[in-house]
């Protein structure tokens, strides 16, 4: 899962007690030609043969408050940052 929104990001992190910080890794994300989702998707991954990702627009989901991308081939990220925070 990525966000444009680091709010979001956030909410994926949990806190390492022993140096009580938090990470998020900052990457590029290609999306190739993404499937938009209409509503929420539950179960396995259906995407057609010509779709690579899934993208969660705000507008199209109720209760869904950010932008999410969902990737599931690891060639499609580029790490390019890992900050620490506290």
């Amino acid at each position: 899962y990525f966000s444009c929104e680091a709010c979001k990001s956030f909410q994926y992190t949990t806190l390492d007690t022993a140096q009580s910080e938090r990470c998020i890794i900052v990457a590029r994300v290609l999306l190739g030609n993404p499937k938009y989702a209409q509503s929420a998707l539950k179960g396995p991954r259906i995407l057609a043969d010509n779709e690579n990702s899934v993208v969660v627009l705000p507008q199209n989901v109720p209760g869904q408050d950010h932008h999410e991308f969902v990737v599931f081939d690891s060639k499609q990220i580029f790490p390019e940052f890992i900050v620490y925070f506290a």
